[in-house]
């Protein structure tokens, strides 16, 4: 399933994969709220690597047409997606 998220700008999508549990869009709506949103912003891929531990990747357009994850975190999720812990920590940089 693929989530659009509007901006001001354009809409971004937020990926969900058939295997991917349900807490995928809250734990990467999470990870842009702390963020913050770059204007440039492409998508968040958000993964479930195994029990509660999540990749999140932030793509940003670099140039038109070539985007590059620019943030990526490993996050550890309890039971109702919440954030207990990120590597590296989740700071505003947006």
């Amino acid at each position: 399933m693929v989530r659009a998220v509007a901006s001001k700008q354009k809409t971004v999508t937020c990926e969900e994969t058939p295997k991917t549990p349900k807490h995928s869009l809250t734990i990467g709506d999470t990870v842009l709220e702390i963020l913050g949103r770059p204007k440039d912003l492409h998508k968040v891929r958000t993964h479930n690597v195994y029990d509660n531990r999540w990749r999140v990747d932030v793509f940003r357009e670099i140039k038109q047409d070539t985007f590059r994850i620019t943030d990526s975190f490993f996050i550890v999720a309890d039971e109702e997606g919440g954030i207990v812990s990120a590597a590296p920590n989740i700071v505003k940089r947006y």
